[in-house]
């Protein structure tokens, strides 16, 4: 039990240090973004995030003038996410691939990502749900600086995003159209580092660079296929110097599909489509840093992105046939096999909250009768003229019986 609680504490402490939010999310998540939900108590989510952009370009040629060259920049990560109670979620991230301009340095450019939220804050009838995240990324590989990938020094990058999630449907939110706010900031701790190994590098990073993080998305849901949209970007607060890559603001959006194989599978392909102008800050003349083409952008205009996830341990607390649940009278109840396991785990869900609801509105009850049997006691001191010491609520008894000798003389 100690070895446990020295694990959660040491997780905590490290993911208090967090990095880059609004990537690679897992658990009950969108593509990009995070939500204000949790996964239920007990449920460990693997999920799997890739993206791959490529351009075609002209390039100079030592044979017959000039020829075309295509440039590819693919990533992937595998992550895992562990729900320890109502409002506690764990997760681990590691890049398993990522290319680097460079075939011989793919294998080297690998990070690691603790995350930690806590979410589903707000009450059982409220629509609306509030949250937290932070996270760490240690830096494992060789190779950082690269062009078309968000701005890294190969230093921990340190991060706090605040969550928003809002549904129609109180019961399972994924079930009703649902909409997501995320703000927050990344704090990178590379001071006094230079971007490059070339010993003529003097750019060093004067003050740690920041990062403001946001971004906000709408889902559409149906039976098994939803439809959503995402809208995220970064503002530099301190930039880096001119020798980083990726030194300009971002924004994208995402339209994006989800579809549920089954209530253990799932998977979500969209596709970000850049906003901003491409604009350049890289300065290439006169520094250590070298173009790869004139015509290629620091941020992809355009980039596939795609996500599989797994419910390990319990399946997805959600129908996939939403209409006997949602839209079917009670009565249909009759007309399906009660142990399909589609239709019974939804229902199971549903009563579960129903009876956190009703749970909620009886302590509401009590707190009320608490107040009443103080303004009574109030009132039979004032019409007895004496002074009665209001008790505890847990106490209220012996002051009925008090009151009740008193009336007797």
């Amino acid at each position: 039990m100690k070895k446990t609680h020295l694990f959660i504490l040491l997780t905590l402490f490290s993911s208090m240090l967090s990095a880059q939010t609004l990537y690679n999310p897992g658990g009950r998540s969108l593509l990009h973004l995070q939500s204000a939900w949790v996964l239920e108590k007990g449920t460990l989510t693997l999920q799997t995030n890739t993206s791959s952009y490529y351009n075609t370009v002209i390039v100079a040629s030592t044979n017959d003038g000039p020829a075309g060259a295509t440039f590819w920049q693919r990533q992937a990560f595998i992550g895992a996410n562990y729900a320890t109670g109502k409002h506690f979620e764990w997760g681990l991230t590691y890049n398993i691939y990522q290319d680097t301009q460079d075939a011989t340095k793919y294998t080297n450019a690998s990070n690691l990502d603790l995350k930690m939220k806590i979410a589903n804050l707000g009450g059982l009838r409220n629509h609306f749900r509030l949250g937290v995240l932070t996270n760490l990324v240690f830096p494992l590989g060789d190779y950082y600086n690269m062009p078309f990938e968000p701005y890294s020094s190969g230093t921990t990058q340190l991060g706090l995003t605040g969550l928003m999630s809002y549904s129609t449907d109180l019961l399972v939110p994924e079930a009703g159209f649902n909409f997501h706010i995320n703000a927050g900031f990344v704090q990178h701790t590379d001071k006094d580092k230079t971007l490059t190994d070339a010993a003529s590098d003097t750019f060093v990073v004067e003050a740690a660079t920041r990062e403001l993080v946001y971004g906000g998305a709408f889902v559409f849901p149906s039976n098994k296929l939803d439809v959503g949209f995402e809208i995220f970007g970064r503002a530099f607060a301190s930039q880096p110097p001119v020798t980083a890559y990726g030194r300009e603001d971002y924004l994208y959006l995402t339209p994006f599909v989800s579809y549920r194989l089954n209530r253990r599978f799932s998977f979500k392909v969209g596709i970000d489509i850049r906003l901003l102008r491409d604009n350049d800050e890289t300065k290439y003349a006169n520094t250590p840093i070298m173009p790869l083409n004139s015509d290629l952008p620091n941020y992809p205009g355009w980039r596939m992105r795609t996500s599989f996830k797994f419910y390990i341990t319990k399946p997805e607390p959600r129908s996939i046939q939403k209409s006997f649940v949602v839209s079917e009278p009670a009565k249909d109840y009759n007309n399906f096999d009660e142990d399909l396991p589609a239709t019974l785990q939804d229902r199971l869900v549903r009563e579960r909250r129903k009876t956190e609801i009703v749970e909620e509105e009886l302590e509401g009850v009590r707190h009320e009768r608490q107040q009443m049997e103080r303004a009574l006691n109030s009132l039979r001191s004032i019409l007895h003229g004496d002074t009665v010491e209001l008790e505890a609520p847990n106490n209220s008894t012996e002051i009925d019986k008090k009151t009740t000798q008193k009336d007797g003389e």
